[in-house]
Order: structure tokens, then C-alpha cells, then sequence
């Protein structure tokens, strides 16, 4: 069963009303923008751009609970992937944004001597990397996207792993905000699939 027009209509005046009262508190644009050109260019000095994506990393809060000194090894391998050979932008749809992330998951694994979570940290690594077509999995997101999913009857794919069924409900959540996101003044933020970001990690917050 599809939503009614009008639970859309909700869900639109409801995203609206966040981006004019909550979305600019989430999001650094400058720390963004360029924390974004430190990991995909490679005209900077090495040492600027791990100083960047440290910074970055810390301010979402992803790596702080490592021990510091593997944090240079988990930067190290960001980079590497970012630098080495991978799909161009955009990275279209479902399968190509959990290939990548995959592979970069495996990467940043190779930081640590024994097995770690990293699925909100390899996730918001490829952001980085690919900022207007990932979405950012994290917590809040996972617990605010379970309840929007229900509400507004989307149906995931059968047997799908906690990051495929994330980005595979996340996607079907932004169809049906696409044109109210395109559309709304973000105050010059380049990356408007954050609008999404930001306010299902709103929703899904303590109170």
C-alpha cells in the first residue's frame, strides 16, 4: 500500500519546517567543504589533508572512541582509497553506493589487529568521497528511518545486511522528498542529500 497524498503532504511540510528551524545547527558548511576537496584532491601537501579529515572525523564523532594512535593508520587508508581507482560521480543507486562502501569498510578494517565495527565510520568515509550520492548511517538515522519506513509503508529488499537495508530504505525515503530538498534555500550548502541526513539523525535524537 502506497502513502495517501496527504501523509505526504506531512512528510514534506514536516521537512520543510526543519530545514528552516533546525538544518543549518548540524552541518559545518566550511568544515564540509573542505574536509570534501582534502579528500578527493591530491594537489595538497599529504600531511594537510590527514589533519583535515582528523578534524572531520572528530567533529562526527566516529573516532574518538579508537585508540589516537590508529587514528593516522584509519585516515591513511581513507585516503588511499580516495586516491586510488573507483567509480566516478554519481554513484548511481543501491548497488554501486554498498559496493563502494564495502570496499572501503575492508580498508579501513585493515587499521585494526582485530575485528571492529566500523560500518557509521566507512559510511561517513564515503561520503567524503562521494557527497551528493551517500547517504550517512549512523544511530539516530537507523532509528528514525525504522519508524518513517513503517509509517510510510516502504518495503526493503528480502535478506539485506543492516548498512544495504539502511541505504535501501534511505533511498526510497528521498524519492519522496527529492523535489521539496532540490527545492528549498539551504543557504548556499552544496550538498543537499545532508537535508535528509541531518533530519532523520534529528528525529531519531534523544529528547
Amino acid at each position: 500500500m502506497q502513502p495517501s497524498e496527504l501523509e505526504i503532504q506531512f512528510l514534506e511540510s514536516v521537512t520543510r519546517d526543519f530545514i528552516k528551524s533546525e538544518f543549518r545547527n548540524g552541518v559545518d558548511k566550511k568544515l564540509d567543504e573542505e574536509t570534501v576537496h582534502a579528500v578527493r584532491t591530491q594537489d595538497m601537501e599529504r600531511r594537510d589533508r590527514e589533519a583535515q579529515l582528523r578534524k572531520w572525523l572528530n567533529f562526527m564523532k566516529v573516532i574518538r572512541f579508537y585508540p589516537k594512535e590508529i587514528h593516522a593508520k584509519i585516515v591513511g587508508q581513507i585516503l588511499a582509497y580516495a586516491d586510488g581507482p573507483r567509480p566516478g560521480e554519481p554513484l548511481g543507486g543501491k548497488a554501486a553506493i554498498v559496493s563502494e562502501y564495502e570496499r572501503l569498510r575492508e580498508c579501513i578494517e585493515k587499521a585494526f589487529d582485530r575485528p571492529r565495527g566500523v560500518t557509521s565510520l566507512a559510511s561517513k568515509a564515503l561520503w567524503c568521497c562521494y557527497p551528493n550520492d551517500v547517504p550517512i548511517f549512523d544511530g539516530n538515522a537507523c532509528k528514525a528511518l525504522a519508524v518513517m519506513s513503517r509509517l510510510w509503508r516502504m518495503v526493503p529488499e528480502p535478506d539485506e545486511t543492516a548498512y544495504t537495508l539502511f541505504v535501501d530504505l534511505w533511498l526510497q525515503l528521498y524519492e519522496k522528498l527529492k523535489t521539496v530538498i532540490q527545492q528549498a534555500d539551504i543557504e548556499g550548502y552544496p550538498y543537499r542529500i545532508r537535508v535528509l541526513d541531518q533530519l532523520l539523525w534529528y528525529l531519531g535524537g534523544d529528547l
